[in-house]
């Protein structure tokens, strides 16, 4: 998982890297992959600069290694 900030997105790559899924974001600062709990499973959660949110993207579709 990679947080680009200044493409305003995050983006998952696998090991070989390739691109398996984007989701644009305002200038993402950390992503995460989240599972458990409250989370579905490949939820994400992203913070963003400037606006002090944690979003949560619940159907990214990423898993945890």
């Amino acid at each position: 998982m990679v947080a680009e900030f200044l493409g305003g997105r995050v983006s998952h790559v696998s090991e070989g890297g390739q691109l398996l899924k984007q989701a644009g974001f305002a200038q993402p600062t950390s992503v995460r992959v989240s599972a458990g709990g409250d989370f579905p499973a490949g939820a994400i959660t992203v913070t963003e600069r400037g606006n002090g949110r944690l979003l949560l993207d619940a159907g990214f579709g990423a898993w945890p290694r």
